[in-house]
């Protein structure tokens, strides 16, 4: 399961506006006026903001940002063929 153990710097954190509006996301940056959060690894140009003087309350996520199932349609053989690619030079 992705969430069981997730390293800091892929660690999403979750942002509560007065709103109530909720944002995740790597957080980018931050100033006195805003906070800059990444909402999609995949699209790392795709940026939120959050007015400093709207947020109510910011936490560490405990979901990982990895999809959840992501090897299930693989085959067992693909699983190992996989692995055994990221044990070896071509993976590093």
């Amino acid at each position: 399961m992705p969430s069981e153990v997730i390293a800091e710097k892929y660690r999403d954190t979750v942002v509560v506006a007065i709103e109530g509006n909720v944002t995740v996301g790597q957080i980018r940056g931050e100033n006195k006026s805003e906070l800059v959060l990444t909402p999609d690894a995949t699209n790392p140009d795709k940026v939120g903001r959050v007015a400093i003087d709207k947020v109510v309350a910011r936490s560490a996520s405990v979901a990982s940002p990895m999809p959840s199932n992501l090897l299930d349609p693989l085959t067992k053989d693909e699983i190992l063929d996989l692995l055994a690619f990221l044990a070896s030079d071509h993976g590093k």
